[in-house]
């Protein structure tokens, strides 16, 4: 999409900025920048915040509020690339602002300072909310009796042309990221600890006296991660790390540890709360992203598993069940009013709409625990049926995910059963 708006951006310019991913209240994540496929995983924006060169015209010799000027008149009206918000504010207030938001940081610049490429000034400085930095990768552990693919990394940072060891990171992981993570390892397995002395990884502390055994498997210090903790030890190593993701583009060697520096600044006072911005209309996006075959999501507090998805469910037309949900999720405020409080008689076609089809009615034993169930007895053949009730998006969701390409709800609601309140 990035690139995409790119290209209708009718500017001959080179810009600086950064892609972010941001949820509804504009807060954005390195995580799910890293993990984004499609809208189904967060809105996806390019922030940019200085022009360097314009038409011919190299602007980098400008102060930055002209740059700044320069590139906002020139900025797409809509669309997913927009200006980075600057205040003059107090530096004090605005970062107590930032980490009470929950933000990573803030970045201060001098308002005259000029674009130096590949330098670091003190004109520019990125002030952290948690301490945070690039790690290099040194090697992994398992932990005994652990059901993890691996249970933590082993970080460093280089000090005089050494690796120097800087603690485990054991939280920050998911399943597919062990999974994926551990194919990236393989190549870069090797036999002896890269760091410039071995780490002790079963070495008790105050707070964990018995740590559980683990075995170390140890990597070419190549790969790089990000890394957010609480501090540094006076030993140096971190507290209460935890793994924000993998840095491509970092180079290993270049990773050293970030000293803070205290910053003084004095600038006017803005309102706090126009700090963050939305990140849109809150128009419905897609549930599933376009690429995983099996994915979970959390709707209304339940967890559904959704696979096979992308078996085909209109040849013709080449949709998917993928689609499918997709589609029932946008338009399930508009159809859940026509749903709710009804018996669901599902006609199911698990191998799409020109397959074998069949009516799906009683869900006894079959159901989640946490779908409502109508139990009716029918007169026509004298049998007990637990019918599902569908009452919110999870159970809309359940339905389709079994192939109920249309929905049959009952034309009676179950305070009524025998009284139908419509007709076809």
């Amino acid at each position: 999409p990035v690139v995409d708006a790119l290209k209708k951006w009718k500017i001959n310019a080179v810009v600086d900025g950064e892609v972010v991913v941001v949820n509804d209240d504009g807060i954005s994540n390195f995580g799910d920048l890293q993990n984004w496929r499609s809208e189904a995983d967060g809105h996806l924006f390019y922030y940019v915040f200085d022009l360097l060169w314009i038409n011919g015209r190299n602007l980098s010799g400008l102060p930055l509020t002209e740059r700044r000027t320069v590139l906002e008149q020139n900025l797409p009206k809509d669309g997913i690339i927009r200006l980075s918000t600057s205040f003059e504010s107090s530096g004090l207030d605005f970062f107590e602002a930032a980490k009470n938001m929950g933000l990573e940081g803030i970045v201060a610049k001098k308002k005259d300072s000029l674009y130096t490429s590949g330098n670091r000034t003190k004109d520019w400085l990125k002030i952290k909310a948690n301490k945070r930095q690039e790690m290099v990768i040194g090697g992994y552990t398992k932990n005994t009796d652990s059901s993890k693919l691996f249970s933590a990394l082993l970080v460093g940072v280089y000090e005089n042309g050494k690796l120097r060891y800087t603690g485990k990171v054991g939280t920050g992981f998911n399943d597919k990221m062990q999974k994926e993570m551990l194919a990236t390892f393989k190549k870069y397995i090797i036999k002896t600890p890269p760091f410039d002395e071995t780490p002790d990884i079963n070495k008790p502390s105050r707070f964990r006296p018995n740590p559980p055994k683990a075995t170390a498997t140890w990597l070419k210090p190549e790969l790089v991660c990000e890394v957010s903790f609480t501090e540094m030890t006076s030993d140096g190593i971190m507290r209460h790390p935890s793994f924000e993701g993998m840095r491509t583009d970092k180079n290993a060697r270049q990773v050293v540890e970030e000293k803070p520096q205290k910053t003084l600044a004095t600038v006017e006072k803005k309102n706090k709360a126009s700090m963050i911005r939305p990140a849109g209309e809150k128009t419905r996006r897609t549930l599933l992203n376009p690429t995983d075959e099996t994915q979970v999501r959390k709707v209304n507090g339940h967890e559904l598993k959704f696979t096979n998805l992308s078996k085909v469910y209109w040849p013709k037309d080449e949709i998917t069940k993928r689609d499918l949900l997709n589609y029932y999720y946008r338009v399930a405020p508009y159809i859940l009013p026509y749903l709710k409080n009804r018996p669901q008689s599902m006609l199911r076609h698990p191998d799409g709409i020109e397959g074998e089809a069949f009516f799906y009615k009683d869900v006894t034993g079959k159901a989640p625990s946490w779908v409502e169930t109508y139990k009716y007895k029918s007169d026509s053949d004298g049998r007990v049926r637990n019918y599902l009730v569908a009452k919110d998006e999870a159970s809309l969701l359940y339905m389709a995910s079994l192939g109920a390409i249309e929905m049959n709800p009952w034309h009676s609601t179950v305070q009524k059963e025998d009284n139908p309140d419509w007709c076809i």
